[in-house]
């Protein structure tokens, strides 16, 4: 006859016995560290838009310096040409951080928002700056005796 094993019948292990230990113990990932900021700057080329951007700035005001001088143009074209460079240092590291790591070409509408605001800031500074000029007071105030005296 057979073996007494033959006799036994044959029962499969428990299911529990068949998962794998990797599946019976879930474990989680840990998750990513944040992205650190410098790695971010890095990764967007801010640093190098910006001292592009300088060096930009320290060329055309050079320029513009030379020229005060060769065509005796007041000292004010200089200093707003400064300011310009100053208040626009903004708009240059945003594209910088936009389009520095895609190289992209397209402008998205945020971005269009973003530089526009800044534009817009920087529009009021302008006015701000030029309404409290003393000369434009006295002009103001010139304007407002005539018409006084009508």
């Amino acid at each position: 006859m057979g073996s007494p094993e033959d006799s036994v019948p044959h029962q499969d292990p428990p299911r529990e016995a068949q998962i794998p230990t990797a599946l019976a113990h879930p474990v989680t990932p840990h998750p990513l560290p944040p992205d650190p900021f410098w790695s971010r700057i890095k990764r967007h080329k801010v640093v190098e838009w910006t001292l592009a951007y300088v060096a930009f700035g320290y060329a055309l005001l050079h320029g513009v310096q030379m020229l005060r001088e060769s065509f005796e143009w007041p000292l004010l074209v200089s200093r707003l040409t400064a300011v310009a460079l100053v208040l626009g240092a903004p708009i240059a590291v945003t594209l910088a951080w936009y389009h520095g790591h895609r190289a992209r070409h397209r402008v998205s509408g945020r971005q269009r928002a973003v530089v526009g605001v800044a534009l817009r800031e920087l529009s009021r500074c302008f006015h701000c700056g030029h309404r409290f000029e003393p000369s434009c007071r006295a002009t103001r105030r010139e304007v407002h005796s005539r018409a006084a005296i009508r």
